[in-house]
């Protein structure tokens, strides 16, 4: 039997899953349990999490017809929903008429290939929803009038664009597929080019209105964007276009006014509407036209806004700490993505251990001993030595060795979920091996940050052996900083292999057993010991 819109989990195409939106909506998906599959143009190697939860799969809609459509039809039968945000990106070069060519393209191709796709699937296993994007820009730039949904297409580039990409979208209607258009307006969060732009004026206390100011600014904060395409995936009385701008819509003037006030900078120094043409040509129009659209639709079926006013909005992505940032309701565990199916099934103790949340306020805390920490051979002890400089490994061994951890759910910088790992052993002078565990999405694995700085990066594949085990592999280790790293050639890394077992005549304690192997020397590190497992109450922040 096929689920209803209102279930709680849904199997979810993402068609350009790769881009600013799809990074911060893919985690909310995870989060809330549904499956979620990407299609994305990038060329890249097959990966998937251990339990499938999310996968990538390569696409080409500028194929041939036939063979994109089938190829594409494989991956969307049996689908719940669509949710299309491919397409090129509008401000990231100048608009020759090759590039609009290719902006508008890429989008009712990618769109049309969807529809092509869902027509060749039989009618019960075909999406019943489509969430495609669209843009703000679909009303022109049209002065003071109040734009509801309701309101008619404007005339320039971008409103022919985004007409025609509703256009395509639409076909599936005739298919029964529930279709929502999400107008999208500019979307402000901590890592979005297009607000650091509008802000690096005013800090350095060059900032100002843009034109003659008076032109509308409609903008949505992350948390909203996101949060509108999940109420729109589970809210069947919505269909057709949806308004995707914050209530507190402002004119340009006074958004200059509110990131002068926010940033403690001036908002003095106009910048020429003439001057801005000069230098973006025609793409000037996604600065200097407004429109003061108003967000009808959501507000009807009572979405309730999570930043509706513009200064909290900007505080938010521009001055305050990630932790109180983004996407919080939908903040998720690292390590739920590839263990979400088998929660369930987990002993809890590894449930408090791998699912432990930011928003939880507790930590886990373990304290045991190691059985035996050893290493061979005897030679490697200066190596060793060099690595517990960077909280890698260590050359101390023994046997009985007080140990303890305690992890903590933490947010990213984000706004993502995170976990710290803080590992102690108590040698004569106490050894430490922390990290940062982070979820992946373009490897869809778990990585662990070690080092200072996380100059060390492994990636790791987990899964769960019924009745009581919880593997952790390495499938690669890299260094560097940021998008900026090296993965280690084979020979010059280490395999790490970790089993931890929930005992089950203890039902508060674990058996941890890690090996470090290297390709030329076989093992070279381990140790094994159990570990209680109880929870502590976190400290409040600030206190």
């Amino acid at each position: 039997m096929r689920k209803t819109e209102q279930a709680v989990v849904m199997q979810v195409i993402v068609a350009g899953g790769s881009g600013f939106i799809g990074r911060h909506l893919i985690p909310v998906l995870l989060a809330h349990g549904h499956t979620v599959t990407v299609l994305t143009r990038a060329q890249m190697p097959s990966q998937r999490t251990s339990e499938g939860l999310l996968r990538y799969v390569h696409w080409n809609p500028g194929a041939p017809e036939h063979g994109a459509g089938r190829a594409t039809a494989s991956v969307l039968s049996g689908a719940d929903a669509i949710i299309n945000l491919a397409g090129a990106n509008i401000g990231s070069r100048r608009w020759t008429h090759a590039r609009k060519a290719h902006l508008l393209n890429s989008r009712v191709c990618a769109t049309e290939t969807l529809i092509r796709a869902i027509r060749l699937i039989e009618e019960g296993c075909r999406p019943r929803i489509l969430v495609n994007a669209s843009g703000i820009d679909f009303y022109g730039d049209r002065g003071d009038e109040v734009l509801t949904e309701e309101s008619t297409p404007g005339a320039s580039f971008l409103a022919r664009v985004c007409e025609r990409w509703e256009q395509a979208a639409l076909e599936a209607q005739p298919l029964g597929v529930r279709v929502v258009l999400m107008r999208t307006s500019v979307v402000l969060a901590k890592d979005a080019l297009t607000l650091h732009l509008l802000a690096w004026p005013f800090r350095l206390f060059l900032g100002g209105p843009l034109g003659d100011g008076q032109q509308w600014f409609p903008w949505i904060h992350i948390d909203d964007i996101v949060g509108l395409y999940i109420w729109a995936l589970s809210t069947a009385e919505v269909a057709g276009p949806v308004n995707a701008v914050a209530p507190d819509v402002r004119t340009q003037a006074d958004t200059a006014h509110a990131l002068g006030a926010v940033l403690s900078r001036p908002n003095l120094l106009r910048t020429p509407g003439g001057f801005l043409r000069l230098a973006m040509g025609e793409q000037a129009d996604l600065l200097l036209h407004g429109h003061r659209a108003a967000p009808t639709v959501a507000l009807a079926h009572s979405y309730p806004f999570r930043f509706p006013k513009l200064e909290s909005a900007l505080r938010a992505c521009l001055k305050l700490k990630s932790s109180q940032g983004t996407t919080h309701d939908g903040t998720y565990s690292p390590f739920f993505p590839v263990l979400a199916r088998v929660r369930d099934d987990l002993p809890e103790v590894l449930r408090d251990q791998y699912l432990v949340r930011p928003t939880d306020p507790y930590r886990v805390v373990f304290e045991g001993s190691m059985d035996q920490i050893w290493h061979r051979p005897f030679w490697l002890w200066p190596v060793l030595r060099v690595c517990a400089c960077f909280d890698i490994l260590f050359p101390e061994q023994g046997k009985d060795i007080g140990a303890s951890m305690m992890v903590e759910g933490q947010y990213d910088e984000r706004g993502g979920g995170a976990q710290t790992w803080n590992r102690t052993f108590q040698f004569r002078h106490p050894r430490h091996f922390n990290a940062t565990m982070r979820f992946d999405l373009r490897q869809a694995r778990v990585v662990e940050h070690m080092a200072p700085l996380g100059l060390l990066e492994v990636v790791w594949n987990v899964r769960y052996e019924k009745p009581s085990t919880i593997h952790i592999e390495t499938e690669g280790i890299r260094v560097g900083m940021g998008r900026f790293r090296v993965t280690l050639p084979r020979w010059a890394s280490v395999d790490v292999r970790v089993r931890e077992t929930a005992l089950v005549n203890r039902s508060e304690t674990i058996a941890v057993d890690l090996r470090v192997q290297q390709p030329w020397l076989g093992e070279i590190f381990g140790y094994t010991g159990q570990f209680r497992v109880h929870r502590e109450q976190k400290e409040e922040r600030g206190a």
